[in-house]
């Protein structure tokens, strides 16, 4: 049985926190002088570095193609990100963050780890570890019914 205050917490928070999360980007891009978008991209490839194609941005963070060609052709004008051919594979394109755009890139990082410092507030160690231990179990059972596996 569904516990309906818990669902409705559960659901406005999902939103909600999305809208918060995304507005603290957008506002910490502004004050680096680059675009949301642009600051996305940045965080998704700086973050990641397993992950090299835009064809990655748009399967893990569920960009849109638009959202991400535009924003990495943006960030190759500046000279924030080369954007390499695949020698094995032409249809992808390998991005490499560029030293200029490091400074950027460690100020948006700082405004994510405050974000969620913030999230955290009045949470024990014991309580976070049990919760990621509840989100980790969650994403599984999605995962086990999603098509993404």
């Amino acid at each position: 049985m569904i516990n309906k205050p818990f669902l409705e917490k559960f659901i406005y928070l999902s939103n909600n926190s999305r809208n918060l999360y995304s507005d603290t980007i957008a506002n910490c891009a502004k004050s680096c002088g680059i675009t949301k978008p642009e600051a996305d991209l940045l965080l998704f490839f700086g973050n990641n570095p397993k992950f090299t194609n835009a064809v990655d941005a748009v399967n893990y963070r569920k960009f849109s193609k638009a959202y991400v060609s535009k924003a990495l052709s943006s960030l190759s004008k500046r000279n924030y990100i080369t954007i390499e051919e695949n020698k094995i594979d032409r249809r992808y394109q390998q991005i490499t963050i560029n030293d200029c755009a490091k400074k950027i890139l460690k100020k948006l990082q700082e405004c994510q780890v405050n974000f969620f410092k913030k999230m955290r507030q009045g949470i024990s160690d014991e309580e976070f570890s049990t919760f990621l231990h509840v989100i980790e179990k969650i994403t599984d059972n999605y995962l086990k019914e999603s098509t993404i596996k």
